[in-house]
């Protein structure tokens, strides 16, 4: 049995946790943000204060009003949570907002959990994984200490179980280590 320590995904937690608690503003002639230029506007602040690409998708707009939350759902680096977006102010035609992953919504593909785990398999064994196949949903939750157990098999025809166990999460970075159990 080998334990396999995955920190791949740690590059983007300084970054992602500064981009969560600044406040964002959105060129607005109108009392509201579309959902459109909603998910367009946090698509680029992400990018910016991260240099990580996300894929951000926004059912509702934003009303320009006290109290106004609207909520989207982003994805990046196999890392998909909602965000809570909320407006702050609008000021000179500029709606500024603030937003945050809500962290019970994050999760991590197997399909990214796989690629990352085959390539460090493959450093440590020699070996790449051919299968892991994990919760039906496709998606391991993204909360500390959050455990899934998926079934394995690496290219020389070795079978078993890989449990992976969330170590880290903040924003939308979760860091895992993946255990072979034969």
């Amino acid at each position: 049995m080998s334990t396999l320590r995955v920190r791949r995904l740690s590059v983007l937690a300084a970054a992602a946790a500064a981009v969560f608690a600044t406040a964002f503003s959105c060129e607005a002639s109108t009392a509201s943000i579309s959902a459109d230029d909603l998910a367009k506007s946090i698509t680029q602040q992400f990018k910016d204060k991260t240099g990580q690409t996300a894929e951000v998708t926004c059912k509702d707009g934003l009303n320009a009003s006290t109290g106004e939350t609207s909520t989207c759902i982003a994805t990046s680096d196999g890392v998909t949570a909602d965000l809570k977006v909320t407006f702050t102010e609008k000021k000179d035609d500029k709606i500024y907002f603030d937003w945050a992953v809500v962290e019970s919504t994050r999760k991590l593909s197997a399909a990214r959990a796989k690629e990352v785990l085959s390539e460090v398999f493959q450093k440590q064994n020699g070996f790449t994984l051919t299968k892991l196949d994990c919760p039906p949903s496709g998606f391991i939750p993204g909360q500390v200490g959050a455990v899934a157990e998926c079934a394995v098999e690496a290219d020389d025809g070795d079978k078993g179980t890989m449990k992976i166990t969330v170590t880290a999460a903040e924003g939308m970075h979760v860091e895992f280590n993946g255990e072979w159990q034969a």
